[in-house]
């Protein structure tokens, strides 16, 4: 039986270092706390030391076709998906923070109780302009002198993809 090509097996080692790149950016001696710029320096580590691999696989003489370099592009890109997926919830997750509420409360509490200790003292309002805080960060809105939240084209294109990715996916709103 013949080994895995080499690109093959360099991605999909570069593919599993970036949730431990994750984990240990949050501990170096000067962490990157923000989730957002975290994920995307693991990201970008993962994504340079396959290139530097690949590179210095090339260099001793590693024999590497197009299609080998194409399946290698495509495993590290679906290992960024799943830990985009897996970050995402363990970061920024509105229900598995929802979850931890409960556990530390250690006794039942009623829905309106989970709902005030997850927003704080802002209540639901604060939570939505939470939410919207991050989408002008994203820059895909913005929000003008009189208070009115507008989204920018970035926004729009965005939001007109998203759309199409819902009907594509067959994802609809629960009225």
């Amino acid at each position: 039986m013949d080994s895995p090509p080499f690109a093959i097996i360099a991605s999909i080692g570069c593919g599993l270092l970036i949730p431990v790149l994750l984990a240990l950016f949050g501990v170096w001696k000067t962490p990157l706390r923000a989730p957002g710029p975290r994920f995307k320096a693991a990201v970008a580590s993962g994504w340079l030391v396959l290139v530097c691999a690949l590179v210095a696989g090339a260099a001793m003489g590693v024999p590497m076709d197009v299609y080998d370099l194409l399946a290698a592009t495509a495993v590290i890109s679906a290992a960024c998906a799943l830990a985009f997926i897996a970050w995402s919830l363990i970061a920024w997750g509105f229900t598995l923070n929802m979850l931890l509420i409960i556990d530390q409360q250690q006794v039942p509490i009623d829905a309106e109780t989970w709902s005030e200790r997850y927003v704080g003292e802002g209540g639901i309002r604060r939570l939505t302009m939470d939410r919207f805080q991050v989408l002008c960060d994203a820059g895909f809105a913005t929000q003008t002198a009189d208070g009115t939240c507008v989204l920018t084209a970035r926004g729009r294109h965005h939001g007109r993809y998203l759309r199409l990715l819902k009907q594509l996916f067959g994802i609809t709103d629960i009225d």
